[in-house]
């Protein structure tokens, strides 16, 4: 009786030790996972274009990790598009009878009786771009496409023989997604490696950028803490792919401000989108030069890894 009642006692003995080594083990992962969830929660998601300057290079700190492309099926697309009431964009109509995915945004900017308008014809697609932003922040797809009105122009892609619907189509969204922010022209001419240089007073800057001539004040009014950087550059010619998450990482004020001052500069039209051109890769990358390599830009943004092809 003694040696039964002792031999129980040991089995429990162990069985309590084996369940205090499970709870030291299991309970710190439990305290470790606690803790870096409300460490993320409290980061900020971006710093915005009015606060928080770094670098001239690189003003603003890096947007937040995106989200793998791979974690997420069945992608959406918009396509915006600034257009002239006499501009023929049934390119775009035809896209998205192809690929029930995409779904348009056609800005009229000279009809006031179009379904999509904006406040003002100004700054050439400029102003569609930000209304856009502004008026779908909550509701934005995986990804927004922005493009001119014009099927086929030189400043798009030469292996896709110049065509705007053939450049969408075969855009890789993942890759969109995955780097947030995407010029959809890969060519670096015009616009790379260092196309303005807005602390520099270069009278052939100016008579060849006329916009060289106005980026420096119209950066301090845009970023007024923010300091102007040496060089600024991106392919041409605003036509470009955001993630929703990217477009997020700036707080919808921030848009209406800049929205604002399009309204209010004094710039001319032309000027003012000219300026923005060279803006975009710095507000969606905190990078004032954003000129990725040709080769790769149209492997990895588009599928063509052909040298002969680029």
């Amino acid at each position: 009786m003694f040696r039964r009642f002792t031999n129980r006692r040991w089995l429990f003995a162990i069985f309590m030790l084996a369940l205090l080594s499970l709870f030291t083990v299991y309970f710190p992962q439990l305290d470790s996972i606690n803790i870096n969830t409300s460490e993320e929660a409290d980061q900020p998601a971006h710093s915005n274009a009015i606060n928080g300057a770094t670098s001239p290079s690189s003003s603003r700190s890096p947007t937040r990790p995106l989200q793998s492309a791979h974690a997420i099926s069945g992608y959406t697309r918009t396509i915006v598009v600034a257009k002239l009431k006499a501009e023929d964009t049934t390119w775009v109509d035809s896209l998205v009878k192809s690929d029930r995915s995409i779904t348009p945004a056609v800005y009229v900017v000279d009809d006031p009786q179009a379904d999509l308008f904006v406040i003002k014809n100004k700054g050439h697609e400029l102003m569609p771009y930000l209304t856009y932003i502004i008026d779908n922040y909550e509701n934005l797809p995986n990804v927004t496409i922005f493009m001119h009105a014009h099927n086929a122009t030189w400043h798009n892609n030469d292996f896709f023989n110049l065509s705007s619907e053939t450049m969408v189509s075969q855009l890789k969204i993942e890759h969109v997604i995955r780097e947030g922010y995407m010029n959809l022209r890969c060519k670096h001419e015009p616009g790379c490696p260092n196309h303005i240089h807005p602390t520099v007073e270069d009278e052939g800057d100016i008579r060849a950028i006329p916009e060289a001539a106005v980026f420096g004040r119209a950066w301090k009014e845009l970023f007024p803490t923010e300091p102007v950087p040496v060089a600024l550059a991106q392919p041409c010619c605003s036509q470009f792919a955001v993630s929703s998450e990217r477009i997020r990482a700036i707080p919808l004020p921030q848009y209406v401000f800049w929205r604002d001052w399009v309204l209010r500069t004094t710039l001319p039209d032309r000027l003012t989108g000219r300026v923005w051109e060279y803006l975009w890769q710095y507000i969606f990358t905190g990078k004032a030069v954003v000129c990725p390599d040709e080769r790769i830009c149209a492997c990895q943004g588009y599928g063509i890894c052909s040298r002969e092809n680029v």
